[in-house]
């Protein structure tokens, strides 16, 4: 974090002026996490909102939470907001898995199982992420066409685990096949 004599001059006010909305560097930081995370939630929600299939809102929900890492600075969290965006994602997440399986799209034995495993493999594909796509000389920018066939690759690579996770066994189309079957006997 900055300095504030730093930040002031970046925002172009006094320093007293800054003390009068923030009292310290731990304060600004709370407000600068809670506002990303406003941000998180809401591209986030776009996603569940925008109905369809819940499989192609899952493939959107993961590509988002990518962006979001890829695009954003990820700000390190006191331990007092550490979980409460973990907590939220989790549980958006687990309405697209229970939607999922409401609708017959897959079966899920353990939704709540399920989620915090999807999440996990979803971090540990991101925290490498940073690596394939880091260059220490340059800031941000936009990814290259190599990058973005990287990416490609490392994500199908990471729905295929995902697929793994969800057991992608659609109940409804199994059950009407089977029935089918028997009634053509």
């Amino acid at each position: 974090m900055p300095e504030i004599s730093l930040l002031a001059e970046m925002l172009q006010i006094d320093r007293r002026e800054f003390y009068k909305h923030f009292h310290d560097k731990s304060e600004l930081h709370a407000v600068m996490v809670r506002a990303h995370d406003a941000q998180v939630r809401e591209h986030l929600s776009q996603v569940l909102d925008a109905g369809g299939p819940a499989l192609d809102r899952i493939v959107a929900f993961l590509h988002r939470m990518m962006n979001i890492r890829l695009g954003h600075v990820m700000f390190e969290r006191p331990r007092s907001m550490e979980t409460s965006l973990q907590i939220e994602v989790g549980r958006m997440f687990r309405s697209l898995l229970r939607e999922g399986c409401a609708r017959g799209e897959f079966s899920i034995p353990d939704v709540n199982r399920t989620e915090r495993a999807i999440m996990h493999a979803t971090d540990m594909f991101l925290d490498r992420l940073p690596r394939v796509f880091a260059d220490p000389d340059e800031g941000e920018r936009p990814l290259t066409d190599k990058q973005i066939q990287v990416y490609e690759q490392l994500f199908a690579q990471h729905w295929l685990e995902v697929m793994r996770l969800l057991a992608n066994v659609p109940s409804i189309a199994k059950g009407s096949s089977r029935r089918r079957r028997a009634g053509a006997g």
